[in-house]
């Protein structure tokens, strides 16, 4: 629940740093923080839909970015896709993917950030053209077809999971390019 996350985060990353900070992890010490993003990660993987977790393992690697190293966010990045894949219309796991997007896009040399953003749109495209695959599948051979054929999809189809990640796909394929043109990517119209 929300309130467990707080205070967690508060008594972790508090004002002064937290539990974190007291134990050494301002500068040099960065296995506290991979330790609580390893215990994070075990968490995510078996509560996807809970954006909560996914908002306190946010403000851990963005603490850790600020008072230790940069978090390794290729990892996160994987770590992301494989849950998205993996559990099909969770909103949540595309908020997070939008947050690691940003902070990849924010921590990469500006001659690599084109290929950072075309990586994220094939990625998004390869769930919209599953949706497409699979509603082309539904309408069998189309040679059979006549002009006068309608291919009606059923009703349950708007509220299938593939549905939605198509959906959630597709909207952010659009806030990608958005904030690579807000980052200066040639090539980025949004």
């Amino acid at each position: 629940n929300y309130a467990a996350w707080a205070h967690r985060r508060w008594c972790a990353l508090g004002r002064r740093g937290g539990a974190l900070a007291a134990a050494g992890a301002l500068r040099e010490d960065v296995s506290l923080f991979d330790a609580e993003l390893e215990r994070t990660k075990r968490f995510v993987r078996v509560n996807v839909s809970d954006y909560c977790g996914l908002h306190y393992r946010q403000a851990v690697l963005t603490r850790r970015a600020e008072r230790a190293a940069p978090p390794d966010w290729a990892d996160e990045a994987e770590l992301t896709s494989s849950l998205i894949a993996r559990f099909p219309g969770r909103e949540a796991l595309w908020a997070h993917r939008r947050f690691v997007f940003d902070a990849r896009l924010r921590g990469t040399a500006n001659d690599t950030k084109e290929a950072l953003l075309a990586e994220e749109l094939a990625f998004a495209d390869c769930f919209v053209q599953k949706r497409a695959g699979s509603e082309d599948g539904d309408r069998g051979n189309e040679k059979d077809a006549t002009p006068r054929t309608v291919h009606i999809l059923h009703p349950s189809w708007a509220e299938h999971p593939a549905a939605e990640q198509a959906r959630f796909a597709a909207a952010h394929a659009l806030w990608a390019l958005e904030a690579a043109r807000r980052a200066g990517v040639h090539g980025a119209v949004g």
